[in-house]
């Protein structure tokens, strides 16, 4: 990111001029008579209208995203794709190694079915246009409940939040778990808060469901349930009902689960797409090996290693040397100091490292001509970083937006805890495991643009809902 702070191009600076100068000359004609006239449009156009055309606006430029971006990727969505369809991939036993994105690959592959079994690049823009569905429609229930207990001020924040880092960026173009990862985030989040407000089987039943989806896109977000799980213990300790009552919802939760991830491994053994190998799969000390080594993200090396090991239990026996080796080494205080700075790399970019895997899309549509191509992909059709003046404008919104959460430090309702919670076991998750890039934080984005909401309101008056 800082290359893009740093190195401007001549067009930048002449437009962060231009706003500048916009901004002094508001400055100096005042800005109430400014605040006045607009006040005025809003009334005469109505602001349910504008809003409706904002959605509209918002909705047109997602699908000129996805027709304009979209593309084949050289690392994981690639490998998983092709598999998808039935092609061959360029990574030997790459679902034995990597169980975790099964999932996405069977779900991929069964919509690949649904749809004809037409070519990958069909396939691709399909899965984005689910993407796109998923996101916003999170995004449209997240508001409307959030409505109900944060005030206008605070809900424009969270939404201008939203609405820069997610909505109108390039992500919903990549067909992989980081955007159904922040859609089913939201939907659990929703899930589990109307089932503290009225408890009934089926809402239980569907919240299980919506954990163990998420479970299967990102096996980390069951971090939001061990978050929930914890708070809802600590405020309801007092009452010998209310336990029970939790009790009850999380044992109907857990089940759903149970049944679920049984089904799957019960599939994923007798599926007749991929072959898979158990012995092969990595386990979760080959993560942490990784979280442990330079910027503490992917390292071929060690998957290299593991490979040539294949007795998974002397695997495991040198995943652990490996990691006590590469701690020793640092010792103590270097170790600490490492986490500083991983923490940095996994927080630093706003455009959660767009580009940054392998050739992270390359584009089908060879059109010069769209603005998402000029804002997202270079000349070439690459994806491999965003427009200097618009990374500018996204890195200012994450600045303030991580600034805010300071100030819901002193907040200790259910909500504020059920997010600190969360994202302090998020942030550990990743300072533990692989990491090393802003990308890994899309999975609980959410929490963190809701909790930075809670600050940003803790530095207005309160105002009535």
């Amino acid at each position: 990111m800082l290359d893009q702070l740093y190195v401007l191009q001549a067009k930048s600076i002449l437009i962060i001029d231009i706003f500048l100068i916009i901004i002094g000359t508001c400055y100096l004609i005042k800005w109430g008579k400014i605040r006045v006239a607009i006040d005025l449009i809003v009334k005469r156009l109505g602001s349910k209208n504008i809003k409706r055309g904002l959605v509209v606006l918002i909705l047109i430029w997602q699908l000129v995203m996805i027709l304009s971006i979209s593309g084949f990727s050289t690392w994981d969505p690639g490998i998983i794709i092709l598999q998808a369809t039935g092609q061959k991939q360029w990574v030997p036993d790459y679902f034995s190694y990597n169980q975790n994105t099964l999932p996405l690959m069977f779900f991929e592959h069964l919509v690949w079915r649904l749809i004809g079994s037409p070519s990958y690049k069909v396939l691709t823009i399909v899965l984005n246009i689910i993407n796109m569905i998923l996101v916003d429609t999170s995004v449209y229930l997240l508001l409307k409940h959030e409505k109900q207990r944060l005030n206008k001020k605070t809900l424009n924040y969270i939404s201008i939040c939203i609405c820069l880092l997610m909505l109108v960026t390039p992500w919903i173009c990549l067909p992989y778990s980081d955007p159904l990862s922040f859609a089913f985030t939201i939907f659990v989040y929703l899930g589990l808060k109307s089932l503290n407000e009225r408890y009934s089987l089926l809402k239980a039943i569907i919240v299980g469901t919506l954990i163990a989806v998420n479970y299967f896109i990102k096996p980390s977000t069951v971090i939001i349930l061990i978050a929930y799980i914890i708070v809802s213990f600590v405020f309801t300790i007092s009452s010998k009902k209310l336990i029970i009552n939790l009790l009850k919802k999380l044992t109907i939760i857990f089940a759903t689960m149970f049944v679920l991830i049984s089904g799957f491994n019960l599939y994923k053994s007798h599926n007749s797409i991929v072959k898979i190998d158990n012995s092969k799969a990595l386990n979760l000390v080959h993560f942490a090996d990784m979280g442990i080594q330079g910027t503490g993200g992917y390292y071929l090396p060690d998957v290299d290693h593991d490979i040539k090991i294949k007795n998974p239990k002397e695997r495991l026996k040198s995943d652990k040397e490996i990691w006590l080796k590469r701690f020793n080494k640092m010792g103590p205080f270097k170790y600490q100091a490492f986490l500083v700075r991983k923490q940095v790399a996994n927080t630093e970019d706003s455009s959660f490292h767009w580009g940054k895997e392998g050739e992270f899309i390359n584009s089908f549509s060879r059109s010069q001509y769209s603005l998402p191509r000029k804002l997202f992909l270079d000349n070439d059709g690459i994806a491999r970083k965003y427009q200097e003046t618009f990374a500018i404008v996204i890195q200012l919104c994450w600045i303030i937006l991580l600034a805010n959460l300071v100030f819901a430090f002193q907040n200790s309702d259910y909500d504020s805890q059920l997010f600190k919670y969360s994202i302090v076991g998020f942030f550990t998750f990743l300072l533990i495991f692989e990491s090393g890039r802003s990308r890994y934080l899309i999975q609980f984005l959410p929490l963190i643009i809701l909790l930075s909401g809670i600050g940003y309101e803790n530095l207005k008056p309160k105002e009535k809902v």
